[in-house]
């Protein structure tokens, strides 16, 4: 199976970086990877046949190294017509890194990033693009949308803001549908926190308690990072 990996892997989470090898262990191609700055050259090197697109490069628009883009055409009305929606989630998911922009260059961006990504995936043809998370920076999202119209299976996950749990599913707007069935399931039912299992159960505990600290680790990793001294 032709896979692309969008904004997979982070500093610190070699857990990422694991997938992508056991995924060629199982004879499994990555085609193309978004990976996210910085990444150590020697993880690069162990991937020699893909196409690695910078993060920070994506979000602005600008091809990945070795791909030439010139000869994609551009998105034609009809195109952008059917994604009328993911062009108004774009537009204001902007206001997040790209918040400098007008509105007339962030459109202008918009349908730079419809046309790449339409060229991207006709030329390496992915039969599966996996996000670690729900789409949320900009170009991941047009990629998830393009791959919805064309038929493309995608998977993603979420998780609790610890990362104690990840739910796999395909598509975000409709959700992992065991986990649906399962809610249905126990409707109507009484628990006690000392149902949960360990690790749950300690979660609940760090958002419910009064002297607990609930902060996301990331929201702490930034204050320690931007936060007044």
């Amino acid at each position: 199976m032709k896979v692309l990996l969008a904004q997979w892997g982070e500093v610190g989470a070699p857990e990422l970086y694991q997938v992508a090898t056991e995924l060629q262990k199982r004879g499994h191609k990555i085609v193309y990877w978004v990976v996210v700055d910085p990444t150590p050259t020697s993880i690069l090197a162990q991937f020699p046949s893909v196409i690695f697109h910078r993060h920070g490069a994506a979000l602005r628009g600008r091809p990945a190294d070795g791909v030439d883009a010139s000869g994609f055409p551009p998105p034609g009305e009809e195109l952008l017509r059917e994604l009328y929606e993911t062009e108004s989630n774009i537009l204001t998911m902007m206001n997040k890194l790209l918040w400098q922009l007008s509105l007339s260059e962030r459109k202008h961006l918009y349908y730079e990033m419809v046309r790449y990504w339409s060229g991207i995936l006709r030329r390496f043809e992915p039969e599966l693009i996996v996000f670690p998370l729900v789409p949320h920076t900009v170009y991941d999202l047009v990629i998830y949308a393009l791959a919805k119209k064309n038929g493309i299976r995608t998977l993603m996950f979420t998780a609790t803001q610890d990362f104690v749990r990840l739910l796999p599913m395909n598509e975000y707007e409709k959700g992992h549908s065991l986990l649906q069935d399962e809610m249905e399931k126990q409707r109507g039912k009484q628990f006690l926190p000392e149902d949960l299992s360990a690790d749950i159960l300690q979660y609940y505990r760090k958002h419910t308690e009064p002297f607990a600290d609930p902060t996301p680790p990331n929201m702490k990793n930034l204050r320690e990072k931007y936060g007044a001294k």
